[in-house]
């Protein structure tokens, strides 16, 4: 696997609740952003693996549409756990949660990949939590299920940490008013409208919607 490493130099939480309250009451009726203490994340509504999401945090951008178009590239088939290797987090303890294509060569079809694994004592040592949606072939109804598989494929975006407790954004949004329709690119688009393209901004987590 070809890797490029990109040092960051992520703004305080403080800073970036900040920049991206604007954005969000421009859009929204109701708007908040406040950093907080992390819930335990393990937990309703949200099941991840682990019960927070500080500690060594890195984001990972595998893959992508070249690997889609002009055909898909069925090569490209990775292990979620070497991606961590690669991603230069230790085996002692850890955690990834994403979004990506998912193992088709193991669900027997296209599908949607939501990554949500931890691991202690060892890479062998995984609690795979992750999601699978597929379409069915046969009625077109919609299917979500436990991966049988540590394994992704032909794109995938990750966010890594130990998953230990510790403070972040808080963000709630209700009723759009504004333009954008999309909750998270209101949130990228605040983020580059604050720091442009001269200084990269990656966030990663996990949020609810409750209705709409």
């Amino acid at each position: 696997m070809h890797v490029e490493k990109f040092p960051l130099s992520p703004p305080s939480l403080e800073e970036l609740a900040e920049a991206l309250a604007g954005p969000l009451t421009e859009n929204y009726e109701c708007a908040t952003v406040e950093v907080v203490q992390c819930p335990d994340l393990r937990r309703a509504p949200f099941h991840l693996a682990t019960e927070g999401l500080s500690g060594m945090e890195r984001v990972a951008d595998v893959g992508g549409q070249p690997n889609l178009f002009p055909s898909p590239q069925l090569d490209k088939i990775w292990s979620i756990p070497r991606i961590a290797e690669a991603m230069e987090m230790g085996p002692e303890r850890g955690s990834l949660i994403g979004a990506g294509a998912g193992p088709f060569h193991v669900i027997g079809q296209n599908c949607e990949l939501a990554p949500n694994l931890s691991w202690a004592g060892g890479f062998d040592h995984v609690d795979n939590q992750t999601r699978v949606a597929k379409i069915d072939l046969d009625d077109g109804a919609v299917h979500v299920d436990m991966s049988p598989s540590t394994e992704c494929a032909l794109m995938i975006n990750l966010y890594g940490s130990l998953g230990i407790p510790g403070p972040v954004l808080k963000i709630t949004a209700r009723k759009r008013t504004g333009s954008e329709k999309s909750f998270t690119e209101c949130i990228q688009k605040g983020l580059c409208a604050s720091y442009g393209t001269s200084r990269t901004v990656s966030l990663g987590g996990a949020f609810v919607v409750k209705s709409g």
